[in-house]
């Protein structure tokens, strides 16, 4: 951009947002966040499946993303228990979400019994921690894909 004489004069393309959208099949779109409810399995293997499709384990870090989690977990006709996207770190009582990010609500976790560093969604809706080597449901979240248009 380039202004001279109160005229301002724009160098490339203007950036004009559209509809958002989750490009890829079985993708549900919440928010600006997409979701895909994949296979049941540890959590290494739940990281690595959700990193494979360039997102995380499902961080429900509002209520109201929460209250989507749980709708999630009855999606199949039955209630299942899920992972959540958040780990305590060294076994020390902090609780990071898959993004790196700290958990602004430290005592999200129902339960904190040494050595389960890990963190389900438990069939009453209840956030509890477990052992990572455990096998449970995967919903992975991911951005959504922004429709964009350029005008030149």
């Amino acid at each position: 951009m380039y202004q001279a004489l109160g005229v301002m004069i724009l160098f490339g393309p203007i950036l004009v947002s559209g509809k958002v959208t989750c490009s890829g099949q079985d993708w549900l779109l919440f928010g600006e966040m997409c979701y895909k409810i994949g296979d049941t399995l540890n959590h290494s293997a739940a990281t690595k499946a959700c990193s494979d499709l360039d997102g995380y384990i499902i961080m429900p870090k509002t209520p109201e993303e929460m209250e989507f989690a749980k709708s999630l977990q009855n999606i199949r006709g039955t209630i299942e228990e899920v992972w959540i996207g958040l780990k305590e770190t060294n076994s020390d009582g902090i609780w990071k979400w898959a993004d790196g990010s700290l958990a602004s609500d430290q005592n999200i976790v129902q339960d904190n019994t040494p050595g389960e560093d890990c963190v389900r969604l438990q069939f009453a809706s209840l956030v509890y921690d477990t052992l990572c080597s455990n096998t449970f449901v995967t919903i992975c979240q991911r951005d959504a894909d922004l429709g964009k248009h350029y005008i030149r």
